[in-house]
């Protein structure tokens, strides 16, 4: 779905009730208590606001749900899972055996629950390393898929709720590009700590407003997307996590990528022109450019918790 580009504004706080007359859905900033905010922009026909103390960003109002429903109805039709021989299944397998190198010293084995498991390539590998896999997943296209793969008793295929699973369940939950889903990250979280053993590992990928991408990027921020309603920095993910979790890593995180897929993504970009440009160009590469597989920094950070004895 196309949304309009953001358009950066003046950059004076904001109090509740100053939004043109409406009444913002944050009185006071969920990580930090701050009630004063800055508008940075638009995305869609949300503004684009940011905690004046912390820096966390979110979306006021939250997007339509309805319009929402619709988005997610058929999200990974643009990922071409079914096409190219194999090349994106691949693909995502590589950026999730980074990820999970990467929390092997910490936790090697056990039960694990994909949040937004997507099309099931993150399970897939955890399972190849000897992972009991789970997977919770609300796009239908995703859903029928990891059921066809994994069973339908592994798969819950609706919002996540308390009593989905039993509470001391998992050793690891992960969640990649899930977390700026959430219209309620901190409750979230919450309900999934509860789900998950003492001393248990929480895996989080998602956009990095302190990455030097967004700092380049401005307003074209690739990130800046309707369904994305919250925006963290390493440093305020990091306070938001610190009631019930210790911080072990907090880095840049890396996708694995081929100039083919990356041609096809960006089409669906705000700013379809440069959109169309970049993809043409791309198109007229050498085929042996376009598919080879190679890892880069797209702005987002990967961050692993442990949970602390209750």
């Amino acid at each position: 779905m196309r949304t309009r580009p953001l358009r950066i504004q003046e950059r004076k706080p904001l109090v509740r009730g100053q939004l043109r007359g409406e009444a913002m859905m944050m009185k006071n900033c969920m990580i930090c208590g701050e009630s004063k905010f800055r508008k940075r922009g638009m995305v869609a026909a949300c503004f684009l606001l940011e905690c004046r103390a912390c820096g966390l960003q979110f979306l006021d109002p939250f997007p339509d749900p309805a319009v929402l429903h619709d988005r997610y109805d058929h999200y990974y039709d643009a990922w071409g899972i079914d096409q190219a021989g194999g090349v994106v299944p691949e693909m995502k397998r590589a950026t999730f055996r980074r990820y999970l190198e990467r929390l092997r010293p910490f936790a090697a084995q056990g039960t694990l629950l994909d949040v937004g498991c997507a099309t099931g390539e993150l399970m897939a590998t955890a399972r190849e390393r000897g992972f009991d896999v789970y997977g919770a997943e609300i796009a239908p296209d995703g859903i029928a898929r990891c059921r066809e793969l994994f069973g339908t008793e592994r798969i819950v295929g609706k919002q996540l709720q308390q009593g989905d699973f039993p509470e001391q369940y998992f050793d690891v939950i992960t969640l990649s590009d899930v977390l700026e889903h959430f219209p309620d990250p901190l409750g979230s979280l919450d309900m999934l700590g509860r789900m998950l053993k003492p001393g248990g590992h929480v895996m989080i990928v998602t956009p990095d407003t302190s990455s030097w991408t967004r700092k380049v990027s401005g307003a074209k921020w690739p990130h800046y997307k309707e369904d994305h309603q919250y925006y963290f920095s390493r440093s305020n993910l990091a306070k938001m996590m610190s009631g019930r979790f210790d911080v072990l890593v907090a880095e840049r995180a890396y996708k694995t990528l081929t100039l083919n897929y990356v041609a096809g993504v960006v089409q669906g970009y705000r700013d379809r022109g440069l959109a169309r440009m970049l993809a043409r160009f791309i198109q007229h590469l050498p085929v042996s450019w376009r598919t080879p597989l190679f890892s880069v920094h797209i702005g987002e950070m990967f961050v692993l918790l442990k949970k602390r004895p209750e």
